[in-house]
């Protein structure tokens, strides 16, 4: 039985690099720096994926807390982004620690029409020396680096995808006390508590994607009811 949960966490571990790889490889590329938006139910949507790194934890190695302000909130995400997001955040909180405590807080900010995901753990930490470069490509800690298989690109692509969604990402950390990461966003199109089916189905959306510093382009998307996404019109901006 060890032996196939050794096989099982291998697997596990090679499958998350190589889809860590083909993601980079679409960012540095520009092919992946455009917005897909659709409108989502954040709070069932983060649940969901902290349900699936709960699940896996079958040794209960670690306390698992979550928890928001409120039930509910719909807004317009990318939703491969945001996943990828997520999970590359709890993939470094599960990687990392030495047990302890994960939590997610989910915060909704009304007044500011903003919303934070904040994801801890209770794990090693980092060098405060080296909080400035953990977002670069590439950039993995000297301290974990011998123990732990990695490729540097987790974090940078939190950065790149949280920023995509005009957002920040910050981290703070003490040496084994642990890390807390914050994704934050505040979104003029509107975040609601409660749903709009004509959201959901058929919403036209103009996003704008920077290739360049004053330049960029402006793309109409629609999504139909059948969830097909169309691309409407192109066209260049200054």
């Amino acid at each position: 039985k060890s032996m196939l949960e050794v096989v099982y966490r291998n697997a596990v571990s090679l499958n998350e690099m190589i889809h860590k790889l083909l993601e980079f490889n679409r960012i540095d590329r520009k092919e992946d720096s455009m917005l897909i938006v659709s409108r989502i139910e954040l709070v069932s949507f983060v649940k969901n994926i902290y349900a699936v790194y709960k699940e896996a934890d079958v040794e209960e190695k670690y306390q698992w807390n979550l928890s928001c302000n409120t039930n509910s909130l719909f807004m317009d995400m990318d939703v491969i982004k945001l996943k990828s997001i997520i999970n590359n955040l709890l993939s470094n909180a599960t990687k990392y620690p030495r047990g302890g405590t994960i939590s997610i807080v989910i915060e909704y900010h009304e007044d500011l029409q903003a919303v934070s995901i904040r994801i801890a753990d209770t794990g090693i930490g980092i060098a405060e020396n080296e909080l400035p470069y953990v977002f670069q490509r590439f950039y993995q800690s000297s301290r974990t680096k011998q123990q732990y298989e990695g490729t540097g690109i987790g974090l940078y692509l939190v950065k790149t995808y949280t920023e995509l969604h005009h957002g920040k990402v910050e981290v703070a950390s003490t040496i084994q006390k642990g890390t807390t990461f914050t994704e934050s966003s505040q979104y003029t199109g509107g975040i609601t508590q409660e749903g709009n089916e004509n959201l959901k189905t058929n919403i036209g959306y103009e996003l704008t994607t920077f290739t360049g510093v004053g330049v960029g382009t402006i793309q109409t998307v629609e999504q139909t009811n059948s969830g097909e996404v169309k691309i409407e019109h192109s066209e260049e901006c200054t």
